[in-house]
């Protein structure tokens, strides 16, 4: 597709599960070419629940949506000699792994003997606490990449009782990240790459790294004035939480005093709102628990949108808590154009999310549909790559 920035890129993702996928999901769409090797056995993500079955045929719903714009390549020892590891490296710009150190090693991926036999590759290795230091063997699922990046210790914030547990975000959120830092550390060593000549290297991604980069004024608090933030106490906000109105849940919030004034006024001024303990922010956070039904009687009778539209009106800081269903149906994204519907032949038409973000001059390549394990198996490296 005309236009696309990393035209003529090739992408082998060898990885397993989440980071990997999602990192050369990004090139794949800004236009590289991404063969996905995997193992006989395929890449464990293909069994990364829910599912979708059709016809006798069962695939992952993650993965439908991770391997969009790929090809699919098992790997295997080819009759002449040459593995498919091998001849596939031969074209290759990058090559991006994620996994933990010892499950990389064993499969056969080390960047320093890669980079030997391969001089200008560009190798991405995204493990759960980087490819060097004394944790480096370590593996990790999700919840303990959390625990170790620091987040899941100040999560979910503003806790009142000390018995409640950490509580980690839905989902692979910390693999995700991993691939978000993969995918840009992968464009900055093809740039850095064009400078030395043509010289490869190794992109060692720590995804506990990646978490703990993200953790806000939580490290400044510490840097400068040695406190240790915590997910236990309360908020210096008041009011601040989720409420049920009509039709769902929505949250609310008045930061500044006078958006406080704009709320009692659209609520008629009730009595309430003169009490001693709603006198000012902090004494309405310190009583936010007394506070949040009282505001809530004022607006159940409304539904979400209308709630949202009026308060906004008014100033007031408030939004719907989006269910998948409202995301789907949004104005916003629909004008946008983020989602996107993509055909496949089995499993029947879908949608799913598209481009995160908009590029006035430079499009984003359109979905394809997510390939069968093996499926380009047979094709050659010009037919792979794109370059037939």
């Amino acid at each position: 597709m005309a236009g696309l920035p990393f035209n003529g890129v090739r992408v082998l993702d060898a990885g397993e599960l989440v980071a990997a996928a999602y990192a050369t999901r990004l090139l794949a769409h800004l236009g590289a070419s991404v063969v996905k090797l995997e193992d006989p056995g395929g890449d464990p993500l293909r069994e990364r629940p829910p599912f979708v079955e059709r016809g006798g045929y069962r695939a992952s719903a993650l993965q439908l949506f991770l391997d969009q714009c790929k090809r699919s390549v098992v790997r295997e020892a080819d009759p002449g000699g040459e593995s498919t590891l091998g001849s596939l490296l031969r074209d290759a710009d990058v090559l991006v792994i994620s996994g933990d150190r010892r499950r990389i090693l064993q499969r056969g991926f080390d960047p320093d003997q890669l980079l030997a036999s391969y001089p200008s590759l560009i190798v991405v290795t995204i493990t759960p606490f980087g490819w060097t230091g004394p944790r480096a063997d370590w593996s990790a699922t999700e919840l303990i990449m959390s625990a170790a990046g620091g987040w899941l210790g100040i999560s979910p914030g503003a806790l009142d009782d000390p018995n409640l547990p950490p509580l980690k975000a839905f989902g692979q959120q910390c693999e995700f990240q991993g691939g978000v830092h993969g995918a840009i550390a992968a464009v900055a060593a093809l740039f850095a790459r064009e400078q030395r000549g043509g010289e490869g290297e190794h992109v060692d991604v720590s995804v506990q790294a990646c978490i703990a980069s993200n953790l806000e004024m939580n490290f400044m608090h510490w840097t400068y004035a040695g406190r240790e933030t915590s997910r236990l106490g309360t908020r210096a906000i008041g009011p601040w939480g989720i409420i049920e109105l009509a039709d769902g849940p929505f949250f609310l919030t008045c930061i500044e005093e006078d958006q406080w004034q704009r709320l009692v006024q659209f609520l008629g001024n009730p009595d309430w709102a003169e009490w001693e303990m709603f006198g000012d922010r902090l004494l309405r956070a310190q009583h936010n628990d007394a506070l949040m039904p009282l505001i809530e009687a004022g607006l159940n009778h409304l539904t979400c949108q209308d709630a949202f539209e009026q308060l906004q009106n008014h100033r007031i800081a408030c939004t719907p808590v989006n269910t998948m269903e409202m995301l789907l149906t949004s104005d916003h994204l629909q004008e946008r154009e983020f989602f996107v519907t993509v055909e496949d032949e089995i499993f029947g038409a879908a949608t799913f999310p598209g481009a995160p973000f908009k590029m006035s001059n430079t499009p984003w390549k359109q979905s394809t549909r997510a390939p069968r394990l093996g499926e380009h198996s047979s094709w050659s490296s010009f037919e792979l790559w794109g370059m037939d």
